[in-house]
């Protein structure tokens, strides 16, 4: 009789395929008042550190003192750059997504295919051009011909200039106001983002006067 052995067949496995959907950036949504550390050594009234606190709801002192680590300086800080701003806002848990840029002055907001381009905006303008205007935007502009940024979220603007805040209708009346470029705030999604958004840790102790 022929005895015939028929071996198992072995079983393959197929590792099924799971396809991560990227979901868009979060917008930031919410516009602080500036403010300032009555016991911080340097009073920091310029427009780079008050954008920054007006986004972060940090004072701007604080916040100064984050642009200072990211240009490796001390003491009062004057005149920032873009590159800058943003490394300081992601060390606070935020990003910056480029929305408009002026004709011939790219630098670092290069156009894109997300990102809308042409001639310097008047305010006005370029408010009713958002597409998202319930979103908080960096704004970088011509205030009266010196160069400044503010942080704008609907139709309120907070800087250096107004720190409580000041409608766009009156600041377009009582100064021109040109847009050069605009970005969207977006919130990093990750814990150590959210945990330093809310204040449970800040990295950068503040240097203060002594008691």
């Amino acid at each position: 009789m022929l005895n015939i052995t028929v071996k198992p067949r072995k079983r393959i496995r197929v590792a099924a395929r799971t396809t991560r959907l990227k979901l868009p950036p979060r917008a930031a949504r919410e516009l602080h008042d500036v403010t300032h550390d009555a016991n911080a050594s340097i009073y920091q009234g310029w427009c780079g550190p008050s954008a920054l606190s007006a986004i972060t709801g940090r004072t701007a002192e604080t916040a100064a003192a984050w642009l200072n680590r990211e240009r490796g300086t001390s003491g009062l800080v004057i005149g920032t750059e873009i590159l800058e701003v943003s490394r300081a806002l992601n060390r606070l848990g935020y990003a910056l997504e480029a929305e408009y840029v002026t004709d011939g002055a790219y630098g670092s907001g290069a156009p894109s295919a997300t990102v809308r381009s042409g001639p310097s905006l008047g305010l006005a303008d370029w408010l009713s051009s958002r597409e998202r205007s319930s979103d908080l935007y960096l704004a970088d502009v011509t205030h009266d011909g010196e160069p400044h940024w503010i942080a704008v979220l609907g139709d309120s603007i907070t800087d250096s200039l107004s720190p409580h805040g000041t409608s766009t209708s009156e600041r377009g009346a009582t100064s021109q106001t040109i847009v050069r470029r605009t970005w969207r705030v977006t919130l990093l999604e990750n814990a150590q983002a959210a945990a330093t958004r809310q204040r449970a840790s800040d990295p950068l102790p503040l240097e203060r006067t002594a008691a």
